[in-house]
């Protein structure tokens, strides 16, 4: 069995093409998996406790981070325990973030 020119551009055009279609299925199958944990009702959650976060957008306020922080203090200083274990709760649940990225469990004790 000879090995020709043709054979090898063959050959050469079926390994690009199999990595590339393997490639476009990893990426396929990242994005999905992003997608889903995207999906995850953080402020559903917490609202559950009595507590919406929604309203602190770190995207466009830069101060939000702070005001959240203060509100976790003051529902420590009126002595609302099982509310600030409902949200602590809650955030390491489904690993909640804020619009920004951050994460809320780490902003929530940085506030206590």
């Amino acid at each position: 069995m000879r090995i020709n020119a043709s054979d090898i551009k063959r050959f050469a055009h079926f390994f690009q093409t199999t990595a590339a279609l393997m490639l476009f299925l990893i990426a396929v199958s990242c994005t999905s998996k992003a997608a889903k944990s995207d999906n995850r009702p953080t402020s559903a959650a917490n609202s559950v406790c009595g507590f919406s976060d929604s309203v602190f957008d770190t995207t466009s306020d830069v101060e939000a981070l702070g005001e959240y922080r203060d509100a976790i203090a003051g529902l420590l200083k009126q002595e609302k325990f099982a509310q600030l274990d409902c949200m602590a709760d809650a955030a390491r649940a489904v690993k909640a973030r804020f619009s920004g990225g951050g994460w809320k469990l780490r902003n929530f004790y940085i506030g206590l």
